[in-house]
């Protein structure tokens, strides 16, 4: 019992973590706006939509849902690694 009030205390931190951070990279893509950073803006949106697809991956039980969100989950972590390098090496 204490065990799966310890796993559903940690389960509760990270989305509640996965939501500010979801909310600091909506800002920081606001930021990028308004100051004309179009280099760092495909890196931005990338994490944002990590941080949103973890957070929905987390939320949502229902198992014949997971399957898609755990395609949707790898394909924006794999966005995200292509963003980085595309920073790395278009500087």
């Amino acid at each position: 019992m204490e065990n799966t009030l310890q796993r559903h205390k940690v389960k509760s931190f990270l989305k509640v973590f996965l939501l500010v951070l979801t909310i600091i990279s909506m800002s920081f893509i606001i930021w990028a706006g308004f100051t004309g950073k179009e280099s760092i803006f495909p890196y931005l949106l990338s994490v944002t939509l990590f941080f949103s697809f973890s957070n929905l991956l987390l939320i949502d039980e229902n198992p014949a849902k997971q399957k898609f969100y755990r395609f949707i989950f790898i394909m924006s972590g794999l966005s995200v690694v292509f963003a980085i390098v595309n920073l790395i090496f278009r500087g």
